[in-house]
């Protein structure tokens, strides 16, 4: 009994039930050391848009990619043109990157792996989209290789075919900064005066790591990854 007296319990065998204990496999291991790492050495922030998207579903549908597609080739741009973004905390230094590949999340039922785009700055969409098809056939199947699922330089997570609203992500360490993608809901958005419609709409938000960028940083990214994708010829 304690002090103010009530019974204390403890977790005795039985109060919870049968316990099935699950060992983890080694990619699961790793992941789970990536993640543990990256809270507790990263001073993380967050910032967050929401991107009107009628024309970059368009260019999706003529384009047979998807919206993960779409979120790679921006992110590949916007990149190119806030290059601190592409970066690391390593060692006390700030590292910048010439290239870009982008890592990319693929969940199968107990882990998520990250393959890589390489220099996708140079890769069209469509050379985009067929090569995450490949890629996630080969991390599903488990045949991908460890070439191919490192040297990324910043990570696009999307949530958005599991119907989430909103999804907040964890840095991918050492990289500077994780884009999380929800899912595309219609959405009042107002017409500049001439009323407001409903139209479709992708809240973003991007993870980011204090020691390599700060708000301006991020902020600009996120202008420029939101106008790629609100006019996608550029895509």
């Amino acid at each position: 009994m304690t002090s103010d007296g009530n019974t204390e319990r403890g977790d005795s065998t039985g109060t919870k039930g049968q316990v099935e204990q699950v060992a983890l496999d080694r990619q699961q291991a790793a992941f789970a050391r990536r993640m543990a790492e990256s809270k507790a050495t990263a001073p993380h922030f967050y910032l967050g848009v929401e991107v009107e998207m009628s024309e970059a579903l368009a260019v999706r549908d003529g384009a047979d990619a998807t919206i993960n597609d779409l979120l790679l080739r921006a992110a590949a741009l916007a990149l190119a043109e806030v290059p601190r973004v592409n970066g690391a905390y390593r060692d006390g230094q700030v590292e910048i990157y010439s290239q870009i590949n982008l890592s990319f999340a693929v969940a199968d039922d107990a882990s998520v792996v990250f393959p890589t785009i390489f220099e996708a700055d140079r890769k069209p969409l469509g050379e985009i989209a067929k090569e995450t098809k490949i890629l996630v056939g080969k991390a599903r199947d488990g045949t991908i290789t460890a070439p191919e699922f490192s040297g990324g330089t910043f990570t696009v997570s999307n949530l958005g075919m599991h119907g989430v609203d909103r999804y907040t992500p964890i840095l991918n360490p050492p990289q500077a900064a994780t884009l999380g993608a929800s899912a595309v809901r219609e959405r009042s958005v107002s017409q500049g005066g001439e009323g407001v419609e409903p139209r479709p709409t992708l809240p973003l938000e991007l993870a980011c790591d204090h020691r390599i960028l700060i708000g301006p940083d991020a902020a600009r990214f996120l202008g420029c990854l939101r106008a790629h994708l609100e006019d996608p010829s550029s895509l």
